[in-house]
C-alpha cells in the first residue's frame, strides 16, 4: 500500500547500522527496484552545513543509497539547489556535507538544479500559484529518492519528506516564491503545487537518527536524538507519521491539512510498520495561522540578481534559456528586465564565456558574512 510509512530502530550513524536500518525500512513496505533505473537522490541541504550540526541530511544514508542502486544497475544522480546564494552555491553545500565524497567514491554525478534547464508548469496544472517554474530535468528520471532530514521549523512547523521536495525549485526563485504567500497554509499551497507536477514515482527514506528541534538553521535548533529510519512509498504519509513522532498532529502542519483538502492523502488510512517512541520536540510552533511580513530581509535579500558583464559577445545563450525572457537583444546590446526574472540563476551556466554574475546588494552581502560566521 502506497500509505504504508515503515519506522526501523537506527541509534546512531555507523554505517553498517545505517545500511541495516534502510535495508529493513525498505523490505517492510516491499519496496522493489527496476534495474537499470533512471534515479534521482534528493538530499536536504542547508547552505554550507556540516553533519555534526545536524540540520541536513546525513552523507551516511547517500552512501547506503548509492550503494543499493548501484548493485541494482540503476543510473543515480544526486541533485540539490541549496536554500541559499553562496560562493560556489550548491556545490559547496555538496563538499561541507560529506555527499562531495559519496558521489565521487561512487562516480555518481552530482547536479545543482540552478544550473539546469528551467521550464514552465503548464497553468492549468496549478491549483494556487498563477505560475511555477522548474527543472527540466526533474521529470526525465524513473524514480526519486527524496532522503529529508527530520526536524522542525521557524515558519512552516515541521519538515519533512514533502518539504524536502522544495530543494528542487532551482536557485533564489524558493525566496521569490515566498514573496507570494501571505501565510504558512498558502507557502503549503506552492509546495503542493510543485509536488503535485513530479510527475515520477518518489521514494522517501527520513534521516530520523538525530532530528534538529527548533530549526531548521543549526544555530537556532538543537539537535535531538529520535533513533529512526522512516520509508514510505507516499512523502504525505510519511510526514504524517513524523510529525507524529515529535509530537505534533498532523492537523498541525500546512503541508498536511492543505494536501487533505487537495484529497492527496487520507490521514486515516496511513499505515505503520513498525513501533516507535515518541520523542517530544521542546520547540513546537502550533496554534492559529497569522499572516507574516513578505519583505522579510531573509526572504528578499538572500538571493542574487544576474548582471551582464563587459565579457558579453551577444552570443544569446542567455535568451535561449531564460523561462521568463527576461534578456533581450537590442540595438546589438542584451538587455535584463529584473522584473521578469525569477533568479533562477540558468543563464550563468548557460553563458560559455562567464559574462554573467551574480550580484547581491549590500545588505545581502553582509546577511551572507553572518550566516557564513554562524554557519546558518
Amino acid at each position: 500500500m502506497k500509505e504504508e510509512v515503515s519506522v526501523v530502530k537506527c541509534d546512531s550513524y555507523e554505517q553498517k547500522k545505517i545500511d541495516e536500518s534502510i535495508e529493513e525500512a525498505l523490505k517492510k513496505i516491499n519496496f522493489k527496484v527496476k534495474p537499470n533505473s533512471k534515479i534521482l537522490i534528493k538530499p536536504n541541504l542547508v547552505s554550507t552545513n556540516t553533519p555534526n550540526q545536524h540540520s541536513i541530511t546525513h552523507y551516511t544514508l547517500i552512501d547506503f543509497l548509492c550503494r543499493y542502486f548501484l548493485k541494482n544497475k540503476c543510473k543515480i544522480t544526486i541533485g540539490e539547489s541549496s536554500a541559499f546564494y553562496i560562493k560556489g552555491y550548491t556545490m559547496s553545500a555538496y563538499k561541507s556535507s560529506g555527499i562531495y565524497e559519496i558521489a565521487k567514491k561512487y562516480s555518481v554525478p552530482l547536479v545543482a538544479f540552478e544550473n539546469e534547464q528551467t521550464i514552465a508548469v503548464p497553468k492549468k496544472n496549478l491549483k494556487f500559484l498563477d505560475e511555477l517554474y522548474i527543472p527540466k530535468i526533474v521529470n526525465d528520471f524513473d524514480l526519486i529518492v527524496d532522503v529529508p532530514k527530520i526536524k522542525t521549523h521557524q515558519l512552516m512547523r515541521f519538515t519533512g519528506a514533502v518539504k524536502n521536495l522544495f530543494g528542487i525549485v532551482p536557485g533564489g526563485y524558493k525566496q521569490i516564491l515566498h514573496t507570494k504567500t501571505k501565510n504558512i497554509n498558502e507557502m503549503a499551497d506552492i509546495v503542493l503545487d510543485l509536488y503535485e507536477n513530479i510527475k515520477v514515482p518518489i521514494l522517501s527514506v527520513a534521516d530520523g537518527v538525530i532530528g534538529l528541534d527548533g530549526g531548521p538553521a543549526a544555530v537556532i535548533g538543537k539537535p535531538k536524538k529520535l533513533g529512526y529510519i522512516l520509508a514510505s512509498m507516499d512523502p504525505l504519509a510519511l510526514d504524517v507519521i513524523a510529525c507524529q513522532m515529535i509530537g505534533y498532529s498532523p492537523e498541525d502542519i500546512p503541508t498536511i491539512t492543505e494536501a487533505e483538502k487537495r484529497k492527496l492523502i487520507d490521514i486515516k488510512k496511513v499505515k505503520v510498520i513498525g513501533k516507535y517512541e515518541k520523542i517530544i520536540f521542546d520547540k513546537l510552533r502550533k496554534g492559529p495561522i497569522h499572516n507574516f511580513k513578505k519583505e522579510s530581509i531573509m526572504v528578499t535579500k538572500t538571493y542574487a540578481l544576474p548582471k551582464i558583464t563587459s565579457k558579453c559577445d551577444l552570443c544569446e545563450k542567455c535568451i535561449i534559456c531564460c523561462p521568463t525572457k527576461a534578456f533581450e537583444k537590442k540595438e546589438n546590446k542584451i538587455n535584463f528586465d529584473k522584473e521578469k526574472c525569477i533568479a533562477c540563476y540558468s543563464c550563468v551556466s548557460a553563458c560559455p564565456i562567464r559574462a554573467i554574475k551574480l550580484k547581491q546588494n549590500k545588505t545581502g552581502r553582509f546577511i551572507n558574512v553572518f550566516r557564513r560566521i554562524l554557519r546558518i
